[in-house]
C-alpha cells in the first residue's frame, strides 16, 4: 500500500469535507505499513494534533485502522482495510502470489490445482495449474462455480453467516448429476463438518465422473474468501490416492495462506 506523500498535503489545501479527513488520515497511515504515530499523521495532512486524535479514535473504533502490535502509539491499516484489499484483489495479484505452490501441487498429485474466490456473490476459479493431461481437470480460470456442488465453492460458502448461505443456495437445489446433494439440510450438514476441519468434497456433483477435493485459505481477520482446490477424474482423485492428495493439499493451503498474507501486506 503506497501513496505519494504529496498528495495528502495537496488534498489539505482543498475543501475540507469532514469524510475527506478520514480518507487523507487512512491514505497517509497505509503509505507506512509498519506504523505511523500521531505526531507524523498531523503534520503531513496538515491538522491540529487534537483533531487528528479524534478521528483517528473514530477509525479505529471502526476498526479501519488499529494500533500496531509493536506499539501502541503507532497507527496500521485495520481488518476493515484489509479485508477491502482481499476483496478487490485483481485475478493477476493472486495467480502471481499462487502459481509457484499450485504448479509444485499439480506436479506431484498429476491433478489440476486451482485457487477459488467469493467476489460479487459468485464463486469463481481465478489462478490454475493443470498437468500434462489435458482430461485431469475441466477448470478454466474465470469460470464460475456451482455453490452447492463444487468441492472448492463449499470450503468458501461454510465459512460464511449463515444468513448470507441462504441468500445464495438457489432453491430448490439443482440436479446437475445423479450424485448432487438437493437436500439443503444434508448440504448445511456437510458444511458443519467443513467447518470442523473436514476436506470440501466433490464426488461427481457438479460434472459427471470428476471428482474435487478442497480447503478453505483462512486470512487473519479477514476470513474465508479463498479456497484452494485439486481437480481430476473420481478414480485418480478419490481413489488409492485421495489420502496423499489430501496431505499435499494441505500443506498447499498453509503455504498459501502465509503468501497471500505476506503478499497483502507489500501490496
Amino acid at each position: 500500500m503506497k501513496m505519494d506523500i504529496d498528495s495528502a498535503a495537496r488534498a489539505s489545501k482543498s475543501e475540507d469535507k469532514p469524510l475527506d479527513r478520514y480518507f487523507r488520515i487512512l491514505e497517509v497511515v497505509c503509505a507506512f505499513p509498519s506504523g505511523i504515530g500521531l505526531a507524523q499523521v498531523s503534520e503531513i495532512v496538515g491538522l491540529p494534533k487534537t483533531t487528528v486524535h479524534r478521528l483517528l479514535r473514530g477509525l479505529l473504533e471502526s476498526e479501519v485502522l488499529e494500533t500496531s502490535p509493536a506499539s501502541p502509539l503507532l497507527y496500521i491499516p485495520g481488518s476493515r482495510v484489509r479485508r477491502l484489499l482481499y476483496s478487490s484483489a485483481g485475478a493477476d495479484w493472486v495467480e502471481k502470489l499462487t502459481r509457484v505452490v499450485l504448479g509444485e501441487v499439480a506436479e506431484q498429485t498429476g491433478q489440476t490445482c486451482f485457487v477459488a474466490k467469493f467476489e460479487d456473490l459468485k464463486i469463481r476459479s481465478v489462478a490454475m495449474v493443470t498437468p500434462n493431461d489435458p482430461a485431469s481437470g475441466y477448470v478454466v480460470p474465470g469460470r464460475q462455480l456451482a455453490m452447492h456442488a463444487a468441492a472448492s465453492a463449499k470450503a468458501i460458502l461454510a465459512f460464511q453467516e449463515p444468513a448470507l448461505v441462504r441468500r445464495l443456495l438457489p432453491y430448490p437445489l439443482p440436479r446437475l448429476t445423479d450424485k448432487t446433494i438437493t437436500d439443503t439440510d444434508a448440504l448445511l450438514a456437510d458444511f458443519s463438518r467443513i467447518r470442523d476441519g473436514a476436506f470440501a468434497v466433490c464426488n461427481g456433483e457438479d460434472y459427471e465422473g470428476f471428482g474435487g477435493l478442497a480447503l478453505p485459505i483462512h486470512l487473519p481477520d479477514v476470513g474465508v474468501i479463498f479456497s484452494v482446490a485439486l481437480t481430476g477424474g473420481i478414480s485418480s482423485l478419490l481413489g488409492e490416492r485421495r489420502e496423499e492428495h489430501q496431505r499435499t493439499l494441505a500443506l498447499a493451503a498453509k503455504r498459501l495462506t502465509v503468501a497471500m498474507s505476506t503478499g497483502a501486506e507489500k501490496a
